[in-house]
């Protein structure tokens, strides 16, 4: 049997000789790997509908070790982030991390109304407005693991449990969350209190927020320091792909 429902396309993987497995995030069933068949054919209806961070209403029918692809209408390519390399290519990073995050078949409508929020701010912008992108982004790592329940704490100390009020605050990849200067670790990395106060905005506020604002270049590079850190323990693997967001 056959359903409709919106996807945004994460990734593409080669699948045999003709065919692909694309790996959608759905407004309905969360993350699903479809098997596209056909899909590498000159001739194939699909492939113009289903390009990674496309928004496209699927049609899915299910399958035996996969559900197959079976239909395909773009709603929304995103065209404008298409335009800058550099750009395509920082959002295809922040689509793996999504991926990387979620199981197969784990739903959250959250995530789903994010990546389209996200998606459609980033085409908005033009091609001086770096600046607002990384720091959208920044903001969009923040509030999906936050989503997922990763949230880092950037109020209280994550030892004692205790407001943080020390002038020197550190923060904890292992405890996820910053830590007073009584009770620093020596693993502990210490942070000041403006890139703190980013994280709390990247969290609070609306990517729109962003638009109109910049960010030190220090305060920025610490800023991905620690959320490099706190990334790379909690999914144990590399985040070097935080090192292109670049201010300058």
């Amino acid at each position: 049997m056959f359903y409709n429902t919106l996807a945004i396309v994460l990734k593409q993987t080669d699948w045999r000789q003709a065919d692909k497995l694309i790996t959608v995030y759905t407004q309905d069933a969360g993350k699903k790997v479809l098997l596209a068949r056909g899909i590498k054919k000159v001739k194939s209806k699909l492939a113009g509908h289903i390009e990674p961070f496309f928004l496209s209403e699927i049609s899915i029918a299910p399958g035996k070790n996969y559900d197959y692809l079976a239909g395909a209408i773009t709603d929304n390519n995103f065209k404008n982030l298409r335009q800058d390399y550099h750009r395509l290519f920082f959002v295809a990073s922040l689509m793996e991390l999504v991926d990387s995050l979620l199981n197969q078949h784990q739903w959250e409508e959250r995530v789903f109304d994010l990546l389209i929020t996200f998606l459609q701010r980033v085409n908005e912008l033009n091609s001086s407005q770096n600046k607002q992108l990384y720091l959208m982004s920044l903001a969009f790592i923040l509030k999906l693991i936050s989503i997922l329940g990763w949230q880092p704490e950037f109020y209280n100390c994550v030892y004692c449990g205790q407001r943080v009020k020390s002038k020197q605050i550190f923060f904890s990849s292992y405890k996820g969350g910053i830590v007073d200067e009584n009770c620093r670790q020596s693993k502990d990395i210490k942070v000041s209190p403006a890139v703190i106060q980013i994280f709390r905005l990247c969290l609070k506020q609306p990517f729109d927020f962003w638009l109109t604002k910049s960010a030190n270049q220090k305060y920025f590079n610490e800023a991905k320091k620690i959320l490099k850190s706190f990334l790379e323990y909690h999914m144990e693997r590399s985040a070097d792909w935080l090192n292109y967001l670049k201010l300058n």
